[in-house]
């Protein structure tokens, strides 16, 4: 017997493209953002259609009897997930680390300014401290000289305070450190740094298994009987050289068992998609 695909739910359909176009997003990125198409970009394509289609088609294969195809379809199902996952993962790495990195440059600039606002704030407090004691005698020239000073600490301050107030707040490198607080706190010791490791892999995995098993429950497979062809309406015994009728067959293993040919509704009972007028011609021949 073949197989023929069947719709069983468009719901799970549809959630199966929605994770194929989420995967393939992930997988094209770049592209969209105007980078040129590269080898890189056709394989993962390729392999993402090999997971997807494999992935629906090992299980029949299986079923029919096709083993060995059926063993190629699970094994091109395996290698393209995995492909696809290390790949999309990798995508996902790679941006998370742009992402990481942009913080961490972004948390020295901060630091690094907040030490100079320090700094400049210490030496605005000891020039007012010296302009204090040079003015009190009166605004000579090096009572004049320290106010020049505290002038130029002071305009440093306002600089450096203007420039903290442009940049982001603090964050996070890997942005995972309360999630792997919140771990902790139930017994799972992990780091944010392994979290930042394994997570754009974890993503991608549910997203590529979730192509597979929607795409499998809304699309089912259904088995075609052959069919046997009907004996010419002139000539009720088949040519010597026909090919075995299992009608036929039937009924001359009825005859042998019970001494009788069978009725026509006996016949129609053991095959009941045989009409009425052809099983008389299969009983005829037998």
């Amino acid at each position: 017997m073949s197989t023929t695909t069947t719709v069983r739910s468009w719901g799970a359909i549809c959630l199966g493209i929605f994770f194929a176009l989420v995967t393939a997003y992930v997988l094209f990125s770049d592209v969209l953002g105007g980078a040129a198409i590269t080898t890189g970009h056709v394989l993962a394509l390729a392999a993402l259609v090999a997971a997807i289609a494999s992935g629906h088609m090992a299980a029949p294969a299986l079923r029919t009897g096709a083993i060995i195809p059926g063993i190629m379809l699970v094994m091109l199902f395996v290698g393209g997930t995995g492909y696809v996952v290390v790949s999309s993962g990798a995508r996902n790495a790679e941006q998370a680390g742009s992402k990481a990195a942009a913080i961490e440059a972004a948390n020295k600039t901060r630091a690094h300014e907040e030490e100079l606002l320090a700094k400049a704030e210490a030496m605005l407090a000891e020039a007012q401290a010296d302009m204090a004691r040079e003015c009190a005698s009166g605004r000579g020239k090096r009572c004049q000289g320290r106010e020049a000073t505290v002038n130029v600490y002071a305009a440093a301050i306002k600089g450096h305070k203007a420039t903290l107030a442009a940049l982001p707040a603090p964050q996070a490198p890997s942005g995972y450190s309360h999630a792997a607080k919140v771990l902790a706190s139930w017994g799972l010791h992990v780091t944010d740094d392994w979290l930042a490791l394994n997570m754009p892999f974890v993503t991608v995995l549910i997203t590529e298994l979730g192509t597979i098993a929607f795409l499998h429950l809304g699309l089912g497979h259904k088995r075609r009987p052959r069919l046997v062809p009907a004996l010419p309406a002139n000539d009720p015994l088949p040519p010597a050289e026909a090919p075995v009728d299992p009608v036929i067959d039937w009924v001359r293993e009825f005859r042998r068992v019970h001494g009788r040919n069978p009725q026509i509704p006996e016949v129609q009972k053991r095959f009941p998609r045989l009409p009425k007028t052809t099983a008389w011609r299969r009983a005829t021949a037998a």
